[in-house]
């Protein structure tokens, strides 16, 4: 057991402090490279969970290319609520079918209130192959190459990754009835281009791009409850205001 590892098998919290300060103070970004050489240290679940985006703190910008050319930078976004989405790979079923739901949900109530970025863990000819049938303007990005995804430390875990076939068998099915993603298993097989561990991430921020909520998926299936994100949306939509009656 490392010295610095506490009796009941966490990180010690004056190390995880001086760390966390350590790297605020040298405004440096955490890796994978870093975030694996600390996990053969200390554990992986440790260590995800010190890197991990809280609620209350400030997103990290970052500037990518969407589907159709167009730069997206999440600074260009102050003064306005945003989503932003990090799903698994293109071809996957069960990020398609969120996307699916979300876009419906923001066409009809969240077009003009919330801002909405989506980045799938492919690379630019296999998000092309699986997104494009959803036309619309919503920046989708294929974020492989782009140096996005681990500023915001996603989590992974294989054998969810694999269960989750078994345990939201419905969902795949619907996906599939849809018409969105990979169709079969060999489908997915031959054009699942990402890591097949990564679990999705979604965050909801406020005008001033801190993070209102940060939701890490416990499996492939697992995202925000559509509920909160309509409260969230909620408290910054205006509604128009009844004139007083005088008499």
């Amino acid at each position: 057991m490392s010295a610095h590892t506490a009796v009941n098998g966490g990180l010690d919290a004056r190390f995880c402090t001086s760390l966390a300060a350590w790297t605020v103070k040298c405004d440096m970004r955490v890796t994978d490279r870093s975030v694996a050489a600390l996990q053969t240290w200390y554990g992986e679940k440790d260590v995800r969970r010190l890197v991990m985006l809280r609620d209350g703190d400030a997103a990290p910008l970052f500037s990518a290319r969407d589907l159709n050319g167009r730069r997206v930078t999440l600074g260009d976004c102050y003064g306005y609520p945003v989503m932003v989405a990090f799903y698994r790979a293109a071809a996957c079923p069960l990020s398609n079918l969120r996307l699916w739901y979300l876009l419906h949900r923001h066409g009809r109530f969240y077009r003009h209130v919330l801002r909405l970025i989506v980045l799938f863990d492919s690379d630019l000819p296999h998000a092309h192959q699986y997104l494009d049938r959803f036309e619309t303007d919503v920046p989708l990005i294929a974020a492989r190459g782009q140096e996005v995804d681990d500023r915001y430390h996603q989590l992974s875990s294989l054998p969810k990754a694999v269960t989750t076939r078994l345990t939201r068998r419905r969902t795949y099915e619907e996906a599939r009835y849809a018409g969105v993603g990979a169709r079969t298993v060999l489908e997915s097989l031959r054009t699942f281009d990402g890591h097949r561990s990564l679990l999705p991430t979604e965050l909801l921020l406020m005008p001033n791009l801190e993070i209102a909520r940060a939701h890490y998926g416990r499996d492939p299936g697992d995202f925000l409850p559509i509920s909160e994100i309509d409260q969230f949306v909620l408290q910054y939509m205006r509604f128009p205001t009844s004139p007083s009656l005088s008499l």
